[in-house]
């Protein structure tokens, strides 16, 4: 499998980490990197809910509020949607940390965790363990294999910041129809010809490790 490195875009839905047909260069995409380790499934309830409705104006689905509250501690993030959305709205949630290359003014991604989900699942309390990731081991192996298919970096920088985003993507069928034609409300934007709603924040989480040594380009 030929590993790629995948830029940060801010909306996470309109990208795709493809590998070109010559050099493995990435297209935006925080989503779905081939070669990052991703946390395990966050502890706690998260089950689909009794089912919370749909806010209505007629046919339109009224979104206003979509906000997401965090809470680390002692490298436990801790995660809660608060929005008043349908327990059914598809969401799409990743945590991240970005870096940079040497010579590169582009952001990359390693994750900590994605998952699509429910904002259902989301509206309890959840929590995802940040240790179970090791940041600079996941550089390095992507990296060296990198490497392997004649591709060297070196990380110039990495963010002491951790990148939280949660999506609401079209795709999400009735009633928000084709490219969330239904979807309106305070916390609605438009991209590429749909509707979406997006939430990016930033939690500062250094890291505690230094990377290991890099090779001289």
């Amino acid at each position: 499998m030929r590993a790629f490195r995948c830029l940060y875009s801010g909306f996470i839905l309109l990208v795709a980490c493809d590998a070109p047909s010559a050099a493995p260069r990435s297209v935006p995409d925080p989503g779905t990197a081939s070669e990052t380790a991703v946390a395990e499934a966050p502890s706690g309830p998260a089950p689909e809910p009794p089912g919370r409705g749909f806010r209505m104006d007629g046919h339109q689905i009224v979104a206003d509020t979509f906000e997401v509250r965090p809470d680390l501690r002692d490298g436990q993030l801790t995660l809660q949607l608060v929005t008043d959305l349908g327990d059914a709205t598809e969401v799409f949630v990743s945590v991240g940390r970005a870096y940079r290359e040497r010579g590169s003014t582009e952001d990359y991604l390693i994750e900590y965790f994605n998952q699509a989900g429910t904002v259902g699942s989301w509206r309890a309390s959840r929590t995802i363990d940040l240790t179970a990731t090791d940041f600079p081991a996941e550089v390095d192996k992507l990296r060296r294999t990198m490497a392997l298919q004649g591709d060297t970096f070196t990380v110039a920088s990495v963010s002491d910041d951790l990148k939280i985003d949660f999506a609401v993507y079209p795709g999400q069928g009735a009633p928000f129809d084709s490219a969330n034609a239904n979807l309106t409300g305070v916390a609605v934007s438009n991209s590429w010809g749909s509707r979406i709603i997006e939430k990016h924040i930033l939690v500062r989480y250094p890291l505690r490790k230094s990377l290991s040594r890099q090779p001289v380009e």
